[in-house]
């Protein structure tokens, strides 16, 4: 027989006999980050960096028309430069208690081979929080605080066309742990300690979440995942197609312009064709390249398939299925559920790759992957990843933002 505990933590599987497999529930769905390939290993230094060279301009400044009479054009040098990408990781950590190991390991009818099966799905869950911060800027944000709270657990988000305000569509219903910054990202609302998510409120106009501590916070404070985690979380999309003149990967863009994203607002308008193009035609022209992918999350690839439907000029067809296949001028049109609402991405694929330091996997340094939890019959493990995503050529790179998109689920909650 299992004690009470041991029924409350793993339910009924000791006492039922259930179907071949356990039916997931969780939206686990984990796709663009797995879509680029891996850095070159000879890019990896010494310490904790990836370093791989850039030239950023040529030597055209000594380049003129020349008559047989004329002197040459002063002699310049190519200017080569280094990109520095700091490595970053992601760690979980999951408990089993002795008990319940055992009465899953020798009931014939439990239904879920416990160690495995939650070794899997905490694998599955970092993977599914990669994928969201890849869409991103490297700060973990997951959405803004609409207004005031004072000394409550009910904190109201904001859904929008900006960057930050996905409301609550990126928490689970419940589990999560967040923390709330100060707009400026420097100073945490909870002490570092972060809060855990116990309920969400979806809508599409005043979504909610209720957290199990009060918080006093201002309106345009940052609520990001994990406590104390702020810009730990790998750099993501976002920050790729900036134009900002701030430095990225270790160089100014403002000093060198041609590490600039190529970033248009589209000012609420609704997504166009006109904007796609203007797009296109701004990463040619700036690096030269033809994007070869769109990137895009629900909303957008629902305003694109509306457009294209329309035109009947920018989807595959087979005779049996009919439209089958969104592109754009021959461009692949990729959807991930994890794609903010409000912008999309159009990316040249080999300018991406992973930083791999270590792959995902559990620690198990000293022999074991599970280990004694002190002052407990019970154990840990702990899955991790080390690395970053590095961009080889920003400016061959674009996005859309600031798109309007339907205030109705699953688009705005």
């Amino acid at each position: 027989m299992a004690d009470a505990g041991t029924i409350s933590r793993i339910g009924g599987i000791l006492k039922t006999t259930f179907g071949p497999k356990v039916e997931e529930q969780q939206n686990k769905m984990a796709v663009s980050r797995k879509r680029y390939g891996k850095a070159s290993d000879y890019w990896r230094a010494p310490g904790s960096a990836f370093v791989f060279p850039a030239r950023v301009a040529g030597a055209r400044g000594a380049i003129a028309p020349t008559a047989s009479d004329d002197p040459l054009p002063a002699s310049q040098e190519q200017n080569e430069q280094q990109f520095t990408v700091n490595d970053r990781g992601y760690s979980g950590q999951i408990k089993f208690f002795e008990k319940d190991i055992e009465n899953a390991t020798k009931n014939f009818q439990t239904f879920i081979p416990l160690m495995e099966d939650r070794m899997t799905n905490i694998v599955q869950d970092i993977e599914k929080v990669i994928n969201i911060d890849f869409f991103n800027d490297g700060s973990g944000i997951l959405g803004l605080v609409t207004s005031v709270v004072t000394a409550s657990t009910t904190v109201p988000l904001q859904v929008g066309t900006s960057f930050g305000q996905y409301g609550s569509r990126y928490l689970m219903d419940s589990g999560d742990v967040v923390d709330f910054y100060d707009p400026t990202l420097t100073t945490s609302r909870t002490g570092g300690v972060g809060v855990l998510v116990t309920a969400v409120t979806r809508s599409v106009s005043a979504p909610s979440i209720t957290v199990s501590a009060n918080v006093t916070l201002s309106a345009n404070d940052v609520m990001v995942r994990g406590a104390g985690r702020v810009n730990k979380a790998y750099v993501g999309i976002y920050s790729m197609t900036d134009d900002a003149s701030t430095s990225f990967q270790g160089l100014s863009r403002a000093t060198y312009p041609i590490l600039k994203g190529n970033h248009i607002s589209a000012a609420t308008q609704a997504l166009s064709i006109g904007l796609l193009q203007q797009l296109e035609d701004s990463i040619a022209t700036a690096s030269g390249e033809e994007p070869d992918e769109i990137l895009s999350g629900k909303a957008q690839t629902q305003a694109y398939r509306n457009l294209a439907y329309s035109q009947k000029r920018y989807t595959s067809m087979s005779v049996d299925q009919g439209f089958t296949k969104l592109e754009f001028n021959g461009k692949e049109w990729i959807e991930d559920v994890d794609g903010p609402s409000q912008y999309l991405f159009m990316l040249t694929k080999d300018t991406i790759k992973f930083g791999e330091v270590s792959p995902l996997n559990f620690m198990d340094r000293d022999g074991d992957v599970l280990k004694p939890l002190p002052g407990f019959m019970a154990y840990y493990a702990v899955p991790r990843e080390f690395g970053n995503f590095v961009y080889t050529r920003p400016n061959a790179n674009g996005r859309l933002d600031n798109l309007a998109y339907p205030s109705l689920s699953p688009y705005a909650k």
